[in-house]
């Protein structure tokens, strides 16, 4: 399940996972805000979304999901 490490932020959640179901990801996103609320799990968690090979994204199985968590 994506996201499911994140606590919180529902609106957001589902406007990213709305964009990556409807094929509309732009080419960047800007995630702003105070430290410490997580916008960088955010954006990791989205690009390993983005970048998942399978449709159940993400899968944690293929090549870019492996790769993706051993660079974490």
């Amino acid at each position: 399940m994506a996201f499911e490490k994140i606590l919180g932020n529902e609106k957001v959640k589902e406007t990213l996972l709305k964009t990556i179901k409807s094929n509309t990801v732009s080419h960047g996103y800007m995630f702003v805000g105070k430290e410490g609320i997580g916008k960088m799990l955010f954006a990791k968690e989205f690009a390993k979304i983005i970048l998942c090979q399978n449709a159940d994204k993400p899968c944690d199985k293929c090549k870019s999901c492996i790769e993706f968590n051993r660079k974490q």
